[in-house]
């Protein structure tokens, strides 16, 4: 089986894009995750694509423990 995921180019593409439209608001995944994580709650993201997600919500919850773990473009 072979799965196959964006290339380096599309990724980096799709995270300047994201990076654009989070300085006008806060994506409503992590508002949602923001409103019951609490400190020293333990969070992981599995498959965490460009990291966006887990980079804000570092950036908001400095106690919590939060790990994403990417996976290779091609397997």
């Amino acid at each position: 089986m072979s799965f196959r995921g964006d290339s380096e180019k599309q990724a980096f593409l799709r995270d300047q894009e994201i990076k654009k439209r989070k300085k006008t608001s806060r994506s409503r995944y992590v508002s949602k995750i923001l409103s019951i994580l609490k400190p020293q709650m333990k969070l992981l993201d599995i498959g965490c694509g460009t990291a966006h997600i887990i980079q804000e919500l570092a950036t908001s919850s400095r106690r919590a423990l939060l790990l994403g773990l990417m996976f290779p473009l091609q397997w």
